[in-house]
């Protein structure tokens, strides 16, 4: 696969799979975008690793609960890399509660 000249965001990307997907993107020839919610500094780790192998790398930050965060972090990579190309849904968004206390409302 060659993304060359392609733009990928990667939501959950500051650490574990979608750390792992954003630097192998970049692998593939992607700029990255790396998500975060708020994990800034091991985001920034991320992108510290993809810079190295030639392509450019941002950290984005927000709460994917809300669509003006978004649409800042889809306007931050706009404005540094350019237009998305591959978006990778990674973000794990949970409540913090037991399973027995979530009710439907709460997705």
């Amino acid at each position: 696969m060659d993304l060359g000249g392609r733009v990928a965001l990667v939501t959950g990307a500051s650490r574990g799979i979608g750390a792992a997907i954003a630097e192998r993107l970049s692998g593939v020839g992607a700029d990255v975008a790396v998500g975060y919610g708020n994990d800034e500094e091991s985001a920034g780790k991320v992108v510290a690793r993809v810079e190295p192998e030639g392509r450019r790398a941002v950290a984005v930050g927000g709460d994917l609960r809300d669509p003006a965060a978004v649409e800042e972090m889809c306007s931050a990579v706009e404005s540094s890399l350019g237009p998305v190309d591959v978006l990778v849904s990674n973000a794990g968004i949970a409540p913090k509660q037991s399973f027995e206390e979530i009710t439907d409302s709460d997705w």
